[in-house]
């Protein structure tokens, strides 16, 4: 049951973040990619939310670590793409260094999610 339970965390965060990755193409066309980075992040939050709500509702502790994963994983997707966007953007075009700066970032997301849910899944913390 818990292994499924995992499972179902790292595909609603999976899903998350391809929303994230495809709104920031959107979000791009009116806002600076700063703008569209932080505001694709939150329809990928948002995305993710939806997904697990009623797994999520059911425990406010649960909802304690998904707002704190997630203020960390905004901070962390924003400083790593502003960083990655300042050494790519005088060596290509803007949108191949807004496009990589943003998938380095969600990658390096996926890793600390993936992390963190393996840290925090109730079997690891049991054993």
């Amino acid at each position: 049951m818990q292994k499924n339970r995992y499972v179902e965390f790292m595909l609603a965060d999976l899903i998350g973040i391809g929303c994230n990755f495809l709104s920031r193409f959107l979000f791009q066309e009116a806002f600076s990619f700063e703008l569209s980075v932080l505001l694709s992040y939150f329809v990928g939050a948002v995305t993710a939310y939806s997904m697990l709500g009623s797994a999520m509702l059911k425990r406010k502790k649960s909802v304690f670590k998904f707002i704190s994963f997630n203020i960390a994983g905004v901070l962390q997707t924003f400083i790593v793409s502003l960083w990655i966007f300042a050494v790519l953007e005088n060596e290509v075009s803007e949108d191949i260094a807004c496009t990589t700066a943003h998938s380095v970032a969600l990658g390096c997301l996926l890793i600390t999610d993936y992390l963190f849910n393996n840290r925090m899944s109730p079997a690891k913390r049991n054993a």
